[in-house]
């Protein structure tokens, strides 16, 4: 990362981006061992002070990475991270999720995705993973996010039994991709992996 004198190891999950599979096939925890190869590679080549940096689902992943896995990472870097894992999902809650047929479809936002993930969901304790976590958290997170409801950042801040910091940034949305929100993560960032 440019200034920090950090290494930056950026992956598409399996089922997005420039990876094999469909997103209909969808699964958290397959992404939590993509997430696994990822630091196991990064420790194959001699680093093994890893920073990890999740964005949104990949910020559920690397709760749950941290929470289930002996990694010790140096710190978790946290943006816009669901904790309630149905408030993302226009019209589902785990009820809804436990009548599901067990090999049937169910579309989201016009994609068919396999029911076998919401069902997956509904067995994720994300209070008790955050609660596990280990290592120093920052956390950013807008207040105007309208997908990631900002009351998950109230939620994963009281949970926490770690140091952290946060950034709120008031008017700041889900993807935080204005110049402005870019440069104070840029900065924060670089402040927080030099310490």
């Amino acid at each position: 990362i440019v200034g920090t004198g950090n290494r930056l190891m950026t992956f598409d999950f399996t089922f997005s981006g420039e990876s094999p599979g469909n997103i209909s096939d969808i699964s958290v925890l397959q992404e939590v061992d993509d997430l696994r190869s990822a630091v196991h590679e990064f420790r194959r080549r001699g680093i093994d002070s890893i920073h990890l940096m999740g964005s949104s689902m990949g910020a559920v992943v690397s709760i749950l990475a941290e929470s289930m896995d002996n990694f010790s990472f140096k710190s978790l870097i946290l943006i816009a991270a669901p904790v309630d894992l149905f408030g993302i999902i226009p019209g589902m809650t785990p009820e809804d999720a436990d009548k599901l047929e067990e090999n049937g479809v169910t579309e989201i936002s016009g994609i068919p995705v396999k029911n076998s993930f919401f069902k997956e969901l509904s067995g994720i304790d994300m209070i008790e993973g955050i609660k596990k976590i280990n290592c120093p958290v920052l956390i950013f997170h807008g207040r105007d996010d309208d997908v990631v409801d900002f009351k998950n950042f109230e939620t994963l801040t009281k949970n926490l039994t770690v140091d952290y910091d946060q950034e709120v940034i008031d008017d700041g949305d889900h993807h935080l991709t204005r110049d402005q929100d870019i440069a104070l993560m840029e900065r924060r960032i670089g402040e927080w992996l030099s310490r």
